[in-house]
């Protein structure tokens, strides 16, 4: 018998540790973003433009995209790879944000109505996936791990947060068990607890939520 070896419909270990700047500038153009800019342009006005909405928009996808840790670590590597900068129409290293800037621009991105534009684009991409998986939703899982976040420090942020019906983080605490029931692991986080949905048996994301960890113990 003849066993024929198949990469899965998101075959994760063929990615590129490094990908080139081609595949990052096709990526970058691929997003159907442009609504989204426009919003976020409209709502900025006449205001300061030292950084660009799309400037900005782009350090958080890279920052995805190249599997950063942090938005600082972007950051880092455009100030030290010129040919990065080169895709978010950098020419000088001052052009490059500061993290301050980025943690305000994450604080517009997730208000009304920039966050449906945002959603809006994730279930573009979603559905361009699906016409070519035609059973994408059919058989489906769930699974949870942690986020971690920091707690906003203006109250009227956080007020406006919470009428939004955007959950605060907290603490969080899972335990792992033995089959005799003895605790072996116990992991500690502060922010939310995920709930990522997938395709099985590909393991292609199409949808996530995210809620404030209840109790200690899960």
């Amino acid at each position: 018998m003849r066993i024929h070896a198949a990469q899965p419909l998101f075959a994760w270990g063929c990615l590129d540790d490094c990908p080139t700047l081609v595949t990052i500038r096709d990526f970058l153009d691929t997003l159907p973003d442009q609504p989204l800019l426009a919003g976020l342009r409209a709502a900025r006005g006449h205001g300061r433009d030292d950084y660009p909405v799309e400037r900005l928009w782009r350090v958080v996808l890279l920052t995805i995209a190249l599997r950063h840790t942090s938005f600082n670590a972007c950051l880092a590597e455009l100030h030290r790879n010129p040919a990065l900068c080169q895709l978010l129409d950098i020419t000088a290293e001052d052009q490059i944000p500061n993290g301050w800037n980025i943690s305000r621009f994450l604080d517009v991105l997730g208000t009304e109505l920039h966050r449906t534009a945002l959603r809006a684009v994730f279930d573009h991409l979603a559905r361009r996936l699906g016409q070519a998986v035609p059973d994408l939703g059919r058989h489906t899982a769930g699974d949870a791990t942690a986020l971690n976040a920091r707690p906003k420090t203006d109250p009227k942020a956080v007020a406006t947060e919470a009428a939004q019906g955007w959950p605060q983080p907290s603490g969080g605490r899972k335990e792992y068990k033995d089959d005799e029931g003895r605790v072996e692991k116990v992991v500690e986080w502060f922010g939310y607890k995920l709930h990522p949905a997938g395709r099985c048996p590909s393991r292609g994301g199409f949808g996530l939520s995210r809620h404030r960890h209840q109790g200690r113990r899960q």
